[in-house]
Parts: C-alpha cells; sequence; structure tokens
C-alpha cells in the first residue's frame, strides 16, 4: 500500500536538531516533512546531511529550508 504523506512545519534552527529527530518523527508515523533550518556554512551543512541520511534510512521524504531561501534574506540581502 502506498504510504500517504504525514509531516509537520518545521521551525526549529539546526543548532537545536540533529538526526537523533528523526527516530521521533519515524515513530510518530512521518513520512515527508520540513527539515530544519540551516545556513551555508559547512558545519550546518554536515550536520544536514547527516539528518537527510537518518530521513532516507527511516524512508522519510524531507522538503529542505536553506536560510538563503526565505523572504526575510532576501529583502536584506537582495537576489543576487
Amino acid at each position: 500500500m502506498k504510504r500517504f504523506p504525514i509531516g509537520f512545519w518545521n521551525y526549529t534552527a539546526i543548532a537545536q536538531q540533529d538526526a537523533k529527530a528523526v527516530k521521533d518523527w519515524a515513530e510518530a508515523g512521518m513520512t515527508l516533512t520540513m527539515g530544519p533550518n540551516y545556513g551555508p556554512d559547512r558545519a550546518q551543512t554536515r550536520q544536514m546531511r547527516a539528518i537527510l541520511d537518518a530521513a532516507a534510512a527511516a524512508d522519510i521524504r524531507m522538503i529542505l529550508c536553506p536560510e538563503g531561501g526565505y523572504w526575510p534574506h532576501l529583502t536584506q540581502h537582495g537576489e543576487a
């Protein structure tokens, strides 16, 4: 049977969440969820990759939320 997409809107910053959170998501029945907000620095990128790997192992699809794509960032820094 095809799984119904169930998820949540994740407002947590990457500094407050790691790959261990994915276990909770899986136990709650999440199948598609928004990931934590993350910036461009290497440490945050590595941490986001670990979350993505854990989500893939749990068969959870994710919506990525890089800070550079948010409206406040664009209004403060411009499109370039």
